[in-house]
């Protein structure tokens, strides 16, 4: 039980951590993090939001590839509907996954916490990898680089967050943009447009 408790405890910033958990309910607070001397300024999202980016770009291969000489039509398709789905899929099973662990351990919890004493020890280990957020999803990233005039852009972009040295909150007014700004590259970089 110690080592979960410390495996638990080497994990992200609690805060951040709790940040995570409520982006996967679609509460995206928007951050800057500090990550292997770049800024990545965005919104925390689902998972979800880099998966649909990956099926994408998977239709849009699908679309200019060329079925091979011996498959059929319907194997092509097969293949086209597995690969173009795949990372939805994934992100299926996580979130089962994650309710069939809350379903679980919910008798283990007090006042909603999880009572690390009193898990099994098996129970312990998944709430370990359930709480672990190896990776945040960022949607309308700007990133900025010493020496880089300007920023990138991305739509969506994963974090992990072993990389993340330092983070902070971009405060946003009632709109939902941010005022913050990086020494001279402008409003603009931190200035996500607001999702829908």
């Amino acid at each position: 039980m110690d080592l979960a408790v410390l495996g638990r405890s080497r994990g992200a910033d609690p805060f951040l951590r709790d940040l995570a958990h409520r982006a996967e309910l679609g509460l995206g607070f928007g951050v800057g993090l500090l990550v292997n001397g770049m800024i990545v300024m965005g919104q925390l999202a689902k998972a979800e939001s880099m998966a649909a980016n990956i099926d994408a770009e998977w239709v849009t291969v699908m679309r200019r590839s060329e079925k091979a000489d011996d498959m059929t039509d319907e194997e092509w398709a097969e293949i086209g509907e597995r690969v173009t789905t795949q990372a939805a899929r994934v992100v299926v099973v996580q979130r089962e996954e994650h309710e069939q662990f809350a379903e679980a351990a919910e008798s283990y919890r007090v006042e909603g916490i999880l009572d690390l004493t009193a898990i099994p020890a098996d129970l312990a280990r998944r709430a370990i990898f359930d709480d672990a957020k190896c990776h945040l999803t960022i949607c309308d990233a700007r990133i900025a680089a010493p020496g880089q005039s300007g920023a990138t852009v991305v739509d969506v972009l994963r974090v992990a967050v072993d990389q993340i040295t330092g983070w902070w909150i971009l405060r946003t007014d009632d709109e939902g943009s941010s005022a913050t700004q990086l020494w001279g590259l402008g409003g603009d970089v931190a200035q996500p447009p607001p999702r829908s």
